[in-house]
């Protein structure tokens, strides 16, 4: 005699459809889905605010959005200029500071 199971495929037993479960699964998904959708829009709503709008730089000049490469090379350059200026006035300290020295220590 075989046993009832001897037959029987633990992969191919039924489980059943339960509604409630796959109700709640699509329900989740369209609420992702919608929420992707507004994402979406809200994202290219920012990116043409920001495509129309005028930048600022550092300096205070205002330029449209064809003119940010230039506004950026402007930034640039004017904190290199900065920074030379900062580099001038160390030496220019540093020499004082070596002469003072200098005559302190002569006299």
């Amino acid at each position: 005699m075989m046993s009832p199971g001897f037959f029987s495929n633990p992969v191919t037993l039924y489980e059943g459809f339960d509604l409630k479960t796959e109700i709640d699964w699509l329900g989740a998904l369209d609420k992702n889905s919608q929420d992707l959708s507004t994402n979406i829009h809200r994202y290219l709503s920012i990116r043409n605010d920001l495509s129309n709008s005028v930048y600022q730089s550092i300096s205070g000049d205002f330029a449209g959005p064809a003119d940010v490469h230039e506004v950026a090379k402007n930034d640039i350059d004017e904190m290199i200029f900065q920074q030379n200026n900062t580099y001038i006035i160390a030496m220019i300290t540093f020499t004082l500071l070596l002469l003072m020295t200098y005559l302190i220590i002569k006299e």
